[in-house]
């Protein structure tokens, strides 16, 4: 008896079958748009597993099964851009997103907790992760960040709106020949090793991931550190005082390469928390303005000269006037 069956929910055909579980694994998946956002529920049943190869480029996915129009094309490899998980998926089997190397941003909820092994294999454009939860949730982040060794950004979200946002940078993990007999030794470098083991029983300790920035600080690229703390400052959960100094301090001494990673990613939100808090100012917010000008970014041009006429007008001193005001 077959027990994969096909199912149409709006534009998506989905293969799946029943898990062990009781719920639905997704064997497969058809449609026409890169953005991928998958229902909780298919046939009455929860979707729980997401199956082995089932985003996959790869001939050990499965077949494209009989009963589609012509039109409808396998959601896979470097065709996905986008893949929304409901927050029913517990598990994700091995090799899911292997060689989906367009696809960008995972978004996933609390209850994804069992990963296989090499389900990002070959994903080098990935560096985006949405959990949808609430920051202090238990989560199966952790696994996921343990396959994810390039630089990658985290985001917490609750009912679409952002809790905490936090990157994780790049690391690698490199063995050198210690002995003749052909003994190596594993080395790790890079810090993004030590910022994804700060978790206890599944929750981000904030405390711990604090604390490894003054590590950092010898051995990542400043434009790194600034991406690192622009997170933490606007988002700053959990930051204590002895923290939060640093980090600011940090910024102060680089606000052009703050200004530069924020105009590149054209985030005017963190461009105005940072205005508002006097983190960016002067050299930094001039600095902002002329690189925004240069990449024909038009409405972060006006927000950050509007930002600058704000911070002129209110650092004039009592008792003095602009000449246009004789």
């Amino acid at each position: 008896m077959n027990r994969r069956k096909l199912y149409n929910q709006g534009e998506l055909y989905l293969y799946v079958e029943m898990s062990e579980a009781g719920g639905v694994r997704l064997i497969r998946c058809y449609g026409v748009s890169p953005s991928v956002v998958l229902p909780e529920e298919i046939a009455g049943k929860a979707l729980t597993e997401i199956g082995e190869y089932s985003f996959a480029d790869s001939p050990r996915a499965p077949q494209r099964p009989d009963g589609m129009p012509e039109y409808v094309r396998e959601l896979a490899g470097e065709y996905i851009r986008e893949i929304e998980l409901p927050d029913s998926v517990v598990q994700i089997g091995s090799l899911a997103f292997y060689n989906c190397r367009e696809l960008k941003r995972l978004s996933f909820g609390s209850a994804l907790t069992k990963i296989g092994s090499d389900i990002f294999m070959n994903c080098r454009s990935l560096k985006d992760f949405r959990v949808n939860c609430h920051v202090g949730d238990s989560t199966g982040l952790k696994q996921l960040l343990a396959q994810k060794m390039t630089d990658v950004e985290v985001t917490f979200e609750r009912n679409g709106e952002c809790q905490a946002r936090l990157f994780y940078p790049e690391y690698s993990q490199v063995y050198d020949e210690i002995g003749p007999a052909h003994i190596f030794a594993m080395n790790i470098r890079g810090e993004g090793f030590r910022f994804r083991q700060c978790f206890r029983e599944g929750i981000i300790c904030f405390r711990d991931y604090d604390a490894v920035f003054e590590q950092a600080c010898t051995g990542e690229t400043v434009a790194t550190l600034c991406r690192l703390v622009a997170d933490r400052l606007a988002y700053p959960v959990e930051l204590e005082e002895e923290a939060a100094h640093r980090y600011t301090s940090f910024v102060q001494q680089h606000q052009e390469e703050l200004a530069g990673f924020l105009v590149e990613n054209e985030n005017i939100e963190m461009i105005r928390i940072f205005a508002d808090k006097k983190i960016l100012s002067g050299s930094g917010l001039q600095t902002a303005a002329a690189m925004a000008s240069a990449r024909e970014w038009i409405p972060g041009t006006a927000a950050i000269m509007r930002l600058q006429q704000e911070q002129n007008e209110t650092g004039k001193p009592d008792g003095r006037y602009d000449f246009e005001e004789w």
